[in-house]
């Protein structure tokens, strides 16, 4: 999760398994989404983009699934309002990467653990203040399923089935954010480097450094001796802060 333009957040979503039959609404790519897929050599699945972001993803060095170019991996729903009305599905990702022959991939895994809730919780609600209160975020850890349930704008953020979006790791990294002119105003973040961040999981905070070699480097999370962070297994929650004091938690 980060800022796309006027403080308003967009998603950059890794499916691995439970792919659902419906996922989006798809919208434009911007370059620091790029820099975070990166590492997993995934087809890019989104509606055109920023000028940067465009001509990044379209040097052949990327599997590149614009809707542009595509369009029949990719449906409009009569729904919605475009642009917040295009949609695919994982059964329509599958075909395009079959017809690429886009088969089979391999990455470096992010270090997972099996979830085991603490005897000693300390971290029961996360702010996370990215931009403004229609777009801040509130995680709630829920020790019944041993989660956190997502709010946004002060109220239960949900997805179109009616379930409230939740993740079973939430992971603020602080990193420097920016505008620049490029077309237009746009966000810019830091995405190679190192700086802090803090992992939430089984009810704790961990506090962290986050850092990131290169462009095709997995982003890696350390505790305080140095020794990498094994995340719990399931669904991982990354919100992109720009300074620490956007993030407080209780």
């Amino acid at each position: 999760e980060a800022i796309a333009e006027g403080g308003i957040t967009r998603f950059a979503t890794v499916y691995q398994e439970g792919m659902p039959n419906e996922i989006g609404p798809v919208r434009s790519l911007r370059p620091y989404y790029l820099d975070w897929l990166r590492p997993y050599n995934a087809s890019i699945g989104h509606v055109g983009g920023s000028q940067k972001a465009l001509k990044s993803v379209r040097d052949g060095s990327w599997k590149d699934m614009d809707q542009f170019a595509n369009g029949n991996t990719y449906w409009r729903s009569k729904e919605r309002k475009a642009p917040h009305n295009v949609y695919t599905s994982a059964e329509k990702i599958d075909k395009y990467n079959q017809n690429k022959n886009y088969i089979l991939e391999e990455f470096s895994q992010i270090p997972r653990k099996e979830d085991q809730k603490s005897a000693t919780p300390n971290a029961s609600t996360i702010n996370l203040n990215i931009s403004s209160k229609l777009y801040n975020s509130v995680f709630t850890y829920n020790p019944t399923n041993n989660n956190y349930l997502r709010s946004q704008g002060g109220a239960p953020h949900l997805d179109k089935s009616g379930t409230q979006i939740n993740a079973k790791v939430v992971v603020a990294i602080i990193s420097n954010y920016s505008i620049v002119q490029e077309d237009g105003s746009r966000s810019a973040y830091k995405t190679i480097g190192s700086g802090e961040a803090v992992v939430f999981q089984d009810g704790t905070a961990t506090p962290a450094t986050w850092s990131k070699a290169g462009q095709k480097s997995q982003i890696k999370l350390t505790d305080s001796t140095g020794a990498e962070i094994k995340l719990n297994r399931g669904k991982t929650w990354y919100t992109f802060l720009g300074s620490r004091d956007k993030l407080s938690y209780q």
